[in-house]
């Protein structure tokens, strides 16, 4: 098991790092989806917050992290994905252009590794 936890936080150290370069901007989302959009926000910045804390050795698994937020192991292993949304995804996510159909569980489900994949896919890219 600490093999897989290992892998699986190995695979995130790249896009975290280059995630972490970007601040996370504090604006609005525009129109009727600016609670969607704070939602999404606050989903994402969890989720960098729980992939920090397995990198900076503040915890020493997915499943710790579910005890604490009083969350399933499964639902923690699904959002932590969200820490390696492109810095394009969460613009769009703040000033309001990304797709209505967007969700969290949406992008968490299916989230290429390529960030610009993951701009093709959220229709952000052409």
């Amino acid at each position: 098991m600490r093999n897989k936890l290992l892998l699986s936080t190995a695979a995130l150290v790249t896009c975290v790092t280059l995630a972490s370069a970007q601040n996370m901007p504090g604006g609005q989302s525009g129109g009727g989806g600016a609670e969607r959009g704070s939602r999404t926000r606050a989903a994402i910045a969890k989720a960098r917050g729980w992939v920090d804390d397995l990198l900076g050795n503040r915890v020493a698994s997915f499943a710790e992290i579910a005890a604490r937020e009083g969350k399933t192991e499964r639902y923690i292993r699904l959002l932590a994905s969200l820490a390696c949304i492109s810095p394009r995804s969460i613009a769009a996510i703040i000033d309001g252009t990304a797709p209505a159909d967007l969700t969290v569980a949406g992008m968490a489900k299916a989230l290429p590794d390529s960030w610009a994949e993951q701009e093709r896919q959220f229709g952000l890219r052409d």
